[in-house]
């Protein structure tokens, strides 16, 4: 169950014909939400040694994914600009951060 969002995103993001940029900052925030939910999951369970080993890839997994979003900062414009192209998203996603968007 955890590796499922992984799966699936990057069977999407493989299989797709046309540009995904815009999904970038989308796709990484789920799955650090994701990641953040399943260490929470994991922590309330009773202590054994295969449930840190899950605790232990939880970890690692967001330490990977850390790594690769740095580069969404480091080009940060072109994802930013990316998502406000896309007409679906807009602005959407800068609605949270109230009236500062860029």
């Amino acid at each position: 169950m955890f590796l499922k969002p992984f799966t699936e995103y990057m069977h999407d993001i493989t299989a797709s014909t046309h540009h995904t940029i815009h999904n970038a900052y989308f796709i990484s925030n789920y799955i650090f939400d994701h990641i953040a939910c399943h260490c929470h999951q994991v922590r309330n369970l009773p202590d054994a040694p295969s449930i840190m080993g899950l605790l232990d890839a939880s970890k690692a997994s967001k330490k990977v994914m850390q790594k690769y979003y740095c580069n969404t900062t480091q080009k940060g414009y072109i994802y930013n600009i990316a998502t406000i192209l896309d007409p679906s998203k807009k602005l959407n996603m800068y609605d949270s951060w109230g009236n500062v968007y860029i």
